[in-house]
């Protein structure tokens, strides 16, 4: 949370050590893989973010292959908001809600620190619309 809260400020050092520091703990932890990827792309060190995103498809990959379908779906959707792929990213929102393996599925959506991008796009609002229809 802190290395999100970090790179939301605009402090990608900090956000990266963050990010370091959780997957010292948690070597293949997609989220933090996604977030020192999108740390280092907002330090301009290109090489760095490719190598954490790298790491995370496979640790998505991995996710996936365990039986956590909708974390890396989810995981998913965050690597492709970071990497400017928005329509990408949106079809990952959609088939996690299209697909939940549990009721709860997809309530974090909404304050995901790296869909911010997504969350000014139309597209965003009839998820939004399905996540409160599920809360009814």
């Amino acid at each position: 949370g802190a290395g999100f809260t970090h790179l939301q400020t605009g402090d990608a050092a900090a956000a990266a050590g963050r990010f370091r520091r959780a997957l010292q703990l948690f070597p293949d932890h997609a989220r933090s893989l996604v977030g020192l990827g999108a740390a280092h792309a907002a330090d301009g060190e290109a090489a760095a973010a490719e190598n954490a995103f790298s790491k995370a498809s496979t640790a998505i990959d991995a996710l996936r292959k365990g039986g956590r379908t909708t974390e890396g779906t989810l995981a998913e959707a965050l690597l492709h908001a970071v990497r400017g792929r928005s329509d990408a990213a949106m079809t990952s929102l959609q088939t996690l809600l299209d697909r939940p393996e549990m009721p709860f599925s997809g309530w974090t959506i909404p304050v995901e620190p790296l869909l911010h991008s997504l969350r000014t796009r139309p597209v965003f609002q009839p998820i939004l619309s399905r996540l409160a229809e599920r809360a009814k």
